[in-house]
């Protein structure tokens, strides 16, 4: 399946961090974090910022697993969506790959419900901060 349209751009900044556990597979790690978003094609114009709560392994060899990632976007028109991840993985410090559905009760944005994405994502290191972009899923 190959990338759609790309809907939007992000820039997140990591605002806490707990530790779920350690062992030989890795470090479990919950971060929390807020974000501004960036529209564009089908979704240009729908402007806001987000908060949210990920949950990653991250591995001695440097890899993040993602294992689930969930927020909420508040549009700067006054609609909200719920964003949803569960499985994803990139490079501590590198890129990153994860697959997200949305769900919203906005009638001009109900097509997200109906659609699954694919975030492009570049992490700073030690999972401070990062950049992505999303992108339809065909």
């Amino acid at each position: 399946m190959p990338l759609g349209e790309k809907i939007s751009e992000d820039k997140w900044r990591a605002t806490g961090f707990t530790i779920k556990s350690t062992g030989p597979e890795g470090v479990s790690v919950e971060i929390s974090y807020t974000g501004e978003s960036k529209g564009f094609g089908r979704m240009a114009g729908v402007d806001g910022t987000y908060m949210g709560t990920a949950l990653g392994l991250q591995k001695p060899n440097g890899v993040v697993i993602v294992i689930s990632d969930q927020g909420i976007l508040s549009t700067k028109n006054g609609e909200t969506i719920v964003f949803k991840a569960q499985g994803g993985a990139g490079r501590q410090g590198g890129t990153s790959a994860t697959i997200y559905t949305f769900m919203t009760a906005s009638p001009k944005l109900s097509w997200v419900n109906d659609t699954v994405f694919l975030r492009e994502g570049e992490g700073g290191h030690n999972l401070q901060e990062g950049t992505g972009a999303f992108y339809e899923w065909k």
